[in-house]
């Protein structure tokens, strides 16, 4: 009996499995397997891992394997957020070349989140005991990423949710996000002010810090206090600074993500 005789005269079952190593090219693939079919082999196509499982900094990751055409999804951990894309989750495909498919998520953080809705009425809205201490560290300066079109504001003042007395005002792209100003009080007279345009953005966060530390009132662009200052007021009579309230004027939703500067 010939060889090829002998072969076919094995049923499927006894016949050897044959094992193709190959890369991802679906025309390869293709072609093998009819090659196999062919000369009356079963075949399966191994698919070694190709895109590596390298944690992400702040991340969570699962995905169904690492082969191409495989999908990642990356979430990022609890109060942490990719600002740039301002979102929590992105999902990425394995490459045939081992990369995911961008964007791959960058989650920085901690952040507390606070939101001001869209009012018809100029409000302020007060930042809790726990999450101003969260915020401060117990200091008496504060760094922040604001997203609004314009009137990214603050209430520093004594008395909870009082805002008529022993109060200032400090605003962050007020009139129309053409000037940002220190008040004695709300809406009163100006003790400061700096003229920029388009300060703050619609779209996108943009990083601030406002200080009132020995009674002197300052505030800065970027996430490092104390730089880039742009404003500072010091009152002859100082109040004392005991809450902290936010607001963004008129038919304005704001989102601020303060970092989380309490070192415990």
């Amino acid at each position: 009996m010939t060889d090829a005789a002998a072969t076919g005269a094995l049923n499927k079952s006894e016949r050897p499995l044959l094992i193709i190593y190959t890369d991802y090219k679906p025309v390869i693939k293709s072609h093998i397997r009819d090659l196999a079919k062919e000369v009356g082999h079963p075949t399966d196509i191994y698919q070694p891992d190709v895109c590596s499982e390298d944690p992400i900094p702040n991340a969570t990751c699962s995905s169904e394997s690492k082969m191409a055409g495989s999908i990642r999804s990356c979430t990022c951990k609890t109060n942490y957020r990719d600002v740039p894309l301002d979102v929590v989750s992105v999902n990425n495909t394995c490459l045939v070349n081992g990369s995911w498919t961008p964007p791959l998520i960058n989650c920085t953080g901690p952040y507390i989140r606070l939101t001001t809705p869209s009012t018809s009425t100029y409000t302020f809205q007060q930042i809790s005991a726990s999450n101003l201490h969260t915020i401060t560290g117990g200091t008496s300066t504060m760094v922040f990423l604001v997203k609004a079109c314009h009137d990214a504001n603050f209430a520093l003042h004594t008395s909870p949710n009082n805002y008529t007395t022993d109060v200032y005002e400090v605003g962050f792209g007020g009139y129309a996000n053409t000037k940002s100003f220190i008040g004695e009080c709300i809406q009163c007279s100006i003790m400061d002010s700096h003229i920029e345009s388009s300060i703050v953005s619609c779209n996108e966060y943009r990083p601030f810090w406002l200080s009132w530390k020995n009674g002197v009132i300052s505030a800065g662009r970027g996430p490092v206090a104390g730089t880039q200052k742009f404003m500072q007021w010091t009152p002859t009579q100082a109040i004392v600074i005991n809450h902290v309230s936010i607001s963004t004027y008129i038919n304005n939703p704001e989102e601020k993500l303060f970092t989380d500067d309490d070192p415990g």
